[in-house]
């Protein structure tokens, strides 16, 4: 295929794109497949894929366009989500507990952001220039939006969205018993979109308003920041929100990570060592020689790994205190995880037979004593009995 006609390039730079689309879809698929049975969890798992999809679709994903019409799918597909978006942040939030999303369960606030976002794709069909009056090939390569008078809408609402999951996820663990499953979700989906507004915020409103008051109203010199910024900010947000709502549900995910961050830390220091001992062997040795001499420096470095796991060892624990694989920890977290099975149940005020189901395969699986597990219902009746006064 010749330059003139190819659709896609590669440029490392869309990685920025597609790697937070594989975070996306793999935390989705994690999250749906841990509780396919709970509202919560399905409600995530499409919003997750959503903003991956919106982050591909952006400048990130498009700096793998090689024309002008690849370009205009990739946008096509960041419309598509930024429209879509919308009603699957309020639909999730009307599984949290609080007051300020009584209005999202009802019939109407379920069903008008769905007519909203879908009176706006019509318009984007009928009138594409709104939202994409072009397209054009900035430095980094690829191609990069020439934005249409309807953009900042499109922008403006799902930011106005997730301040207002802020909003919603602080009342919620401000209104959450301390030590509950409940206010250790709501304390990470704080986290979560606290992070995901704080970045967005400083990169695409301070940020270039700083630029734009010292050096004019052309952007084109800070806008490579788009493709790397709200890509980092997605990541930190799909990664927080999983976490948050799995904490509560698999007992030992905090064992997983601890092991995943002991293993990628010595992976990073090992390839940290090559890539250094490569380069400066190319610079004062010889350029065929760098990355052999890179080889042998790691190699070196995994035959005397022991300092290398304890820093590892060390880093986890700073990152992780407390998590360990003793039977105490476990035997600990086995309960945490079916408290917030039998909080979830009880969230309604009573226990259907379905939930009744699900926690008794729960108890089973996990090997909670029948006399713990009434013990945990008992507190959890009482606790939903307090918060409906």
């Amino acid at each position: 295929m010749t330059a003139e006609h190819q659709i896609f390039v590669w440029n490392a730079w869309g990685l920025f794109g597609l790697v937070p689309l594989a975070v996306c879809v793999a935390m989705a698929v994690f999250v749906y497949t841990t509780r396919p049975d709970r509202v919560q969890n399905r409600r995530l798992a499409m919003l997750l894929v959503t903003e991956g999809l919106i982050t591909f679709g952006g400048p990130a994903g498009a700096a793998f366009a090689a024309s002008d019409a690849s370009g205009r799918v990739f946008y096509t597909v960041h419309m598509l989500g930024l429209f879509f978006v919308v009603p699957l942040i309020l639909r999730f939030l009307a599984t949290i507990d609080t007051p300020l999303v009584r209005p999202l369960r009802t019939r109407t606030g379920a069903t008008l952001p769905w007519v909203l976002a879908g009176l706006v794709l019509l318009l984007f069909m009928i009138r594409p220039t709104l939202f994409i009056q072009g397209l054009r090939e900035p430095s980094w390569g690829g191609r990069m939006l020439d934005a249409g008078p309807l953009v900042p809408l499109a922008y403006g609402l799902p930011g106005l969205a997730l301040i207002y999951s802020l909003i919603v996820a602080l009342s919620s663990y401000r209104r959450s018993a301390p030590g509950t499953p409940a206010r250790t979700r709501a304390g990470w989906y704080a986290l979560a979109f606290g992070t995901n507004d704080g970045i967005t915020i400083a990169f695409s409103n301070i940020v270039p308003l700083i630029y734009t008051a010292t050096h004019g109203t052309d952007m084109r010199a800070i806008e490579f920041m788009f493709v790397w910024s709200f890509s980092i900010a997605e990541v930190l947000f799909v990664l927080l929100m999983a976490y948050g709502i799995l904490r509560t549900q698999l007992f030992d995910i905090d064992l997983r990570l601890a092991a995943g961050l002991r293993r990628g830390t010595i992976a990073a220091i090992v390839l940290f060592v090559f890539f250094v001992s490569a380069e400066l062997a190319e610079r004062f040795v010889s350029e065929e020689f760098g990355y052999v001499i890179g080889a042998l420096a790691a190699g070196v470095l995994l035959l005397v790994h022991k300092p290398v796991e304890r820093f590892a060892e060390g880093f986890s624990r700073t990152v992780l205190p407390g998590v360990e694989a003793s039977p105490e920890y476990v035997a600990f977290r086995k309960l945490q995880v079916y408290v917030e099975a039998v909080e979830a149940a009880y969230e309604d005020g009573q226990i259907s037979k379905e939930d009744r189901a699900i926690l008794r395969r729960l108890q089973a699986t996990l090997g909670v004593a029948a006399r713990d597990a009434e013990r945990l219902e008992d507190d959890a009746r009482k606790s939903v009995a307090q918060s409906v006064v």
